[in-house]
Formats: C-alpha cells, sequence, structure tokens
C-alpha cells in the first residue's frame, strides 16, 4: 500500500484492493484563473466599444461638482469628463425601461395602474387601469429615451401625468381652476413683496404667477388678454414659458403635465390627443400632433414688489379651486436649496458640446429671438450687471437691436425698431440645448473668465537655523 492519499475527487478503493501510485500529472501550463482574468477584460472592453460607438453621435452633458481643500489656494473646477456622462445614461436606460412596443407602435408609461380602495379603506375594490403616451411619432433628433421621469425631491416616488396637479382654466376637463386676486388684496401670508413670480402682460392685462405655486403645478392654462396662454414652469432650468394655445386650425389646446423631462425643461402634454410637448423649442415632439407648432410669448421672472411697481393693475395667481390636496406652498417639491450654487445637474442635455462650452452649465443668461424668428443670442446676466450705460445697442442674426436691462427687477427688454422680441431667462446650458447654433454676447470676456487660474507657485522659505550651512 502506497502513502499517497487519493484526492477526494477519485472514488476509493475496496479493502484488499493493490492500490497503485498515482503519477503526479504534468502541469498543463494553463492558468485558467488568468483565463478568466483575460476572458472578463476582453468583455469589458467589448462593452466600452459598444457603448462609445452608441453614443459616438450624441454630446451629451452633465456637470461635475468641484470640492476644494481648506489648506491651499482653491482649485478651479474640473473640466468636464468622460464619466460626468454617466448619470445622464443612467437617467436614459430609467426612461428606455418606461417605454414600450407592441403592434409597430412605441409607447411611454404615462400613469400606471393603480388599485381603488374599498368602502372600508383596506379592501381593493377594483384596479384603475394604467395610461400610455403613443410615441411612435417623433421629430427628427428625439427619441422616446430621451424623455426622462422625473422624481418627486425628498420622496422616493417617480412622478406620472398629472403627479403635479396642472391647473385649467376649462371645468370640463375637470382640472382644478385658477383663483385670482388683485394686488390690492393679496394677503401678505400668501405672497409677500420679496418672492418671486412669473409675470405676464398681454394688452391691458396683467398677471403675476407665483414660483412657488408653480412649483406645484407644472402646468397653468389661463386666458390674458383674451389670449388662451399654458405657463410651463421649469424649476430645473429656472425658466418659465408661456406658449399661445391656439392651433392654426382654431382649435385651442389644453395642457396638463406629464411627469416627463426633456432637455432640463418640463414636457407638457396636451389633453386631445396625448402628445408630447417640448416648451422651449414650442413644437410637438412626440405623439400624434408630432411637428406642430405654437408661439411662445414673451413673460419675465421677477419679484413681487418689482412686478406691482411696473403694474400696478396686475392681478395675482393665490391658490385653485377647488383646493389640491396634500399641497403646501411653503414647501420646494422639485429641488433642493442650494441646487442653483452648486455645478451638479439631474437630466442631460442633448447636443451641446460640453467640452468648449463659454460658461458654466449654471449660469443664469437671458436669451433673446432675433427679428426673423430664428437667430438667437444669450446674454449672461453677470455681464449685463456690469453694463453701466443703458441701453445699448447690439446685433442679432445681422440686424441691430436694442437692449434695455433694470438691474433692480432683474428685467431684460430687446427691441428691434419698435417690435419687442421674444426674451427667455434660463440656464445656460438649457438656453444652448434648444439653440445649438446661438450667438453669445461678450463670449471671448466670458470663455477668459471660464479658463481656470493657474496656482501661484510656493513661496521660497529661509531653511531652519540647523539646516544652514556655515
Amino acid at each position: 500500500m502506497s502513502d499517497t492519499t487519493p484526492p477526494p475527487s477519485v472514488t476509493p478503493p475496496s479493502a484488499g484492493a493493490d492500490v497503485p501510485t498515482p503519477t503526479p500529472r504534468p502541469p498543463s501550463g494553463v492558468d485558467w484563473r488568468l483565463v478568466a482574468i483575460i476572458g472578463v477584460a476582453v468583455l469589458f472592453l467589448i462593452a466600452a466599444f459598444v457603448n462609445r460607438k452608441y453614443y459616438s453621435d450624441r454630446k451629451i452633458s452633465a456637470a461635475t461638482t468641484t470640492t476644494q481643500t481648506q489648506a491651499g489656494p482653491p482649485r478651479a473646477p474640473r473640466p468636464p469628463q468622460e464619466e460626468s456622462a454617466d448619470l445622464a445614461r443612467q437617467r436614459e436606460m430609467e426612461s428606455l425601461m418606461m417605454t414600450f412596443a407592441a403592434d409597430g407602435a412605441a409607447y411611454i408609461l404615462a400613469e400606471p395602474p393603480t388599485p381603488v380602495a374599498g368602502e372600508d379603506g383596506k379592501s381593493i375594490a377594483g384596479v384603475r387601469p394604467g395610461r400610455l403616451f403613443n410615441v411612435t411619432r417623433t421629430v427628427p433628433g428625439v427619441r422616446p429615451e430621451m424623455l426622462a421621469r422625473r422624481g418627486i425631491f425628498g420622496a422616493q416616488t417617480m412622478a406620472f401625468a398629472d403627479t403635479f396637479p396642472p391647473l385649467g382654466c376649462d371645468p370640463e376637463m375637470r382640472m382644478a381652476q385658477p383663483v385670482f386676486k388683485p394686488a390690492a388684496e393679496v394677503a401678505m401670508d400668501v405672497l409677500t413683496d420679496a418672492q418671486m413670480v412669473i409675470g405676464l402682460r398681454l394688452g391691458d392685462d396683467a398677471r403675476a404667477y407665483p414660483v412657488k405655486m408653480a412649483n406645484w403645478h407644472d402646468v397653468i392654462n389661463d386666458v390674458v388678454g383674451g389670449v388662451p396662454v399654458a405657463v410651463v414652469w421649469s424649476a430645473h432650468a429656472n425658466c418659465a414659458t408661456v406658449l399661445d394655445r391656439r392651433l392654426p386650425d382654431g382649435k385651442t389646446l389644453v395642457f396638463g403635465s406629464s411627469g416627463l423631462i426633456f432637455q432640463m425643461t418640463n414636457v407638457p402634454y396636451d389633453r386631445g390627443s396625448g402628445s408630447l410637448w417640448a416648451p422651449l423649442a414650442r413644437e410637438c415632439v412626440a405623439g400624434p400632433m408630432a411637428g406642430t407648432r405654437v408661439n411662445a410669448l414673451s413673460c419675465v421672472l421677477t419679484d413681487w414688489k418689482s412686478w406691482k411697481a411696473l403694474h400696478p393693475a396686475t392681478t395675482a395667481l393665490v391658490g385653485a379651486q377647488p383646493a389640491v390636496q396634500g399641497v403646501n406652498y411653503d414647501q420646494d417639491p422639485v429641488l433642493p436649496r442650494d441646487y442653483l450654487r452648486n455645478t451638479f445637474i439631474f437630466f442631460p442635455v442633448y447636443g451641446v458640446d460640453v467640452a468648449h462650452t463659454p460658461m458654466r452649465f449654471k449660469s443664469l443668461v437671458f436669451g433673446v429671438t432675433g427679428p426673423d424668428g430664428k437667430s438667437a443670442k444669450a446674454y449672461e446676466a453677470g455681464l449685463l450687471l456690469k453694463e453701466k450705460s443703458w441701453p445699448i445697442e447690439d446685433t442679432l442674426g445681422g440686424q441691430k437691436v436694442t437692449l434695455n436691462f433694470d438691474a433692480q427687477s432683474g428685467i431684460l427688454a430687446a427691441t428691434h425698431g419698435d417690435k419687442p422680441l421674444l426674451v427667455e431667462r434660463m440656464l445656460w446650458i438649457c438656453w444652448a440645448g434648444a439653440h445649438k447654433e446661438t450667438e453669445v454676447w461678450q463670449e471671448e470676456t466670458l470663455r477668459a473668465m471660464l479658463k481656470p487660474v493657474a496656482p501661484a507657485p510656493p513661496r521660497e522659505t529661509a531653511a531652519p537655523a540647523s539646516e544652514t550651512k556655515p
């Protein structure tokens, strides 16, 4: 009998049998652990190549946060890097999971099925059917997965159609109706002088929509100066857009809130066809009405005190009838308080070359649309504040325009001759995403301000006495 113990995988021999001494097996020369590692690496490289190829025709922006050490000079913000697009890709994948295909059509989940409680409040009496947005038709350059789903700040809840309840002026649409009061009757506990409002004037009518209320409703359907309008507030873009709800065929749209985001702005849907609209493009981007356009109207974002001074006869939104349950206008359900003070953005903006942007993503700009309705120019708010003499002359789309900025109210007005031009205020990244060929006022100055400052070389200090050579 040999003293060599057989390996565990070998069947033990029967008693009394002669067991030959096992001959050691020569090494095979293959390290299977190394093979496994190489295989994983190859798969990773293939996935990275496919991922890069898939996104090669898209320039997706996302900002990286910057940190500073307490000791030493502050470090310059890091330039956008490849990993800065991770969040954008994650949002797109999340949106892709909400899309469906059936019988050659494409859909996005508008509202999931929900149980209906029984009379006792505990049992389930039935299930309310879910809803889908038909996004089979889209405009060129827009895919359904570009429509990201919103979340509700402070709650682990996703937003769906009318999660942020819109206000409407048509009782038949079963929407809460906006309630307005003259400025003199607006109580301080409803709206203080320092709080921001979206101001709109059409004809002899002036209206103010408090931002703190727009945060909860996204879309406010109204009639101002005889014009049916939709006020769309996009907190992530710090932007208000006013759309003329009239179509060329004489129909009037009524908008709701889809719970989706496109180019970092809220996406309203029209309640007639369920089509999805991009407010900055003034266009239906997905759905049965894809390609249909509406007009945009100028509005301002200023404090309530300034708006009252400019328009003493204004009325202001003070609530809804019937009151919307669970709404506290003194709380923000959309953004953390430091959102505008950091560089982080929650949603992708497509078509922006983040490596060559002339200013910070969240720089506040006033975007002016030219007399031709196509040309566009961005005016950075900080540079406007530095300008000493107003009004000033500039060119936009090759034509002369006059601009006048009031630092007190923060309102920029632009005209071409006697014709007022469309002015919109928002974050730079959103304006650049909506206007790919935009001009930039004093662009070279802005680019110089964006360049990181080289750290100062360390000062030479005298050597300690103990190290001083004789």
